[in-house]
């Protein structure tokens, strides 16, 4: 629901800053943007902060879509201009992803069955993000950030995966529902219980079958899901 928490003033050195370029990373939690992210961007320190400033957003998420479309819309809120945008996501299958993330909740191990990898980033994410560095130098330096975005989305920075795309708009609709059927009610434990057995069936049930009429139909809407790829490789 995006309603913003308290949070610990943030220090006059920060805020009384100038800066060439702010590079903003975020989490996605449950399709939208952390309670601590979204609680910073909602608080007058940020918006002091953001003013009309450059912003490169750097996220990590299994599926990334709604998210950004919603850290965007506050930076532009904030007049901010977004000029590059770098995406981490999980390189496992999305039923991969439900058990390794439970296995290193419950037991602090980052591999399940001492195969899959479970952290979003991986390492190997965070020891070859270097390269992305090298691409955003010599635009702050020229004050330059033209076609800074294609750069680094032709050095992977932008891996998507459209039926995520496809997934996270129809999950986004029916968690919006959920929440506002659970937030301030007296029966939220019971709620809650009922979401998390909601969650494994869409997860384990219902996601299969989306996918199959994903691919389905994925002849029919190809120029469609072409153009939504390219959108969200962009700024």
């Amino acid at each position: 629901m995006q309603i913003p928490q308290k949070i610990k003033p943030i220090p006059n050195e920060i805020l009384n800053q100038d800066y060439d370029l702010i590079i903003l990373a975020y989490q996605v939690w449950y399709l939208t943007p952390s309670i601590p992210i979204n609680s910073f961007l909602k608080s007058e320190e940020a918006k002091q902060l953001f003013n009309g400033k450059k912003v490169l957003t750097l996220s990590e998420a299994e599926i990334h879509g709604q998210g950004s479309e919603k850290i965007h819309t506050i930076l532009s809120d904030y007049k901010a201009e977004i000029v590059g945008n770098i995406t981490l996501t999980d390189k496992n299958i999305n039923h991969v992803s439900v058990l390794t993330i439970l296995h290193w909740m419950f037991t602090g191990k980052t591999r399940y069955l001492g195969f899959f990898q479970n952290l979003v980033p991986q390492q190997d994410d965070i020891d070859t993000s270097v390269k992305f560095g090298d691409i955003i130098l010599p635009h702050i330096q020229k004050s330059d950030y033209q076609n800074m975005q294609e750069e680094l989305a032709k050095a992977g920075a932008v891996n998507i995966n459209h039926f995520l795309i496809f997934t996270d708009v129809r999950a986004n609709k029916l968690f919006g529902l959920w929440a506002n059927w659970i937030y301030g009610n007296p029966k939220r434990p019971f709620l809650l219980r009922l979401f998390s057995i909601y969650l494994w069936i869409g997860i384990w049930v219902l996601m299969p079958i989306a996918f199959l009429l994903y691919a389905l139909t994925y002849p029919l809407f190809f120029l469609k899901r072409k153009k939504e790829l390219n959108y969200y490789q962009s700024i």
